[in-house]
């Protein structure tokens, strides 16, 4: 078949997902054993944004999750199907749990901004680096955050490690930033 200058239009895409058997389930059946499996790691969207606001319990739960037959990319199919590209697998696995309002990452980062969290800073290098992580944030979600906050100091282009910690009062100060940061995203 030859379609010239014709456009198309996607109306509906059908999307099937292997089960633990390997058996093919449709998006519905797999909406349902994947909330199903949630209940068994958290209870509450408070214990959700605790696990979630925190790296390694992220891959933690990321991982179980994996072995249990939901993967990465299946969660961020489903952000697709809900229609809201630009949001991070949290607010999928909020609005599956909970029925939760499911948030862009631009949201997040305007609720961040919004919020009294960059009034704690006071040099003009640590509010920009602050700054920095939000739009990476924003740009890349959460996941860009888990190679650590050297590798993002250094795309920061702001200074070095030493010299970001002096801005931040201590090393200690400026991770402790980091993972707040990471903290008031999901709040």
């Amino acid at each position: 078949m030859h379609l010239v200058g014709t456009k198309l239009k996607v109306l509906d895409i059908v999307t099937s997902y292997v089960g633990l058997e390997g058996k093919p389930l449709r998006t519905k059946e797999f909406l349902e054993f994947l909330i199903g499996k949630l209940g068994e790691y958290y209870d509450d969207e408070k214990k959700l944004r605790e696990i979630w606001s925190v790296q390694s319990n992220r891959e933690n739960l990321l991982k179980a999750l994996e072995k249990d037959g939901v993967d990465e990319d299946a969660l961020k199919d489903l952000s697709e199907i809900f229609e809201k590209k630009d949001c991070d697998i949290y607010d999928v696995l909020a609005h599956l749990s909970f029925n939760s309002e499911i948030k862009t990452r631009q949201e997040r980062v305007l609720q961040v901004e919004n919020s009294e969290f960059l009034k704690r800073f006071q040099k003009e290098k640590a509010i920009k680096f602050i700054e920095f992580l939000l739009n990476r944030y924003q740009e890349y979600g959460i996941k860009d955050f888990d190679e650590g906050l050297k590798p993002l100091i250094e795309l920061s282009s702001l200074g070095s490690v030493r010299e970001l910690a002096d801005e931040f009062g201590s090393l200690e100060n400026l991770k402790q930033s980091f993972d707040d940061l990471q903290r008031e995203i999901y709040l």
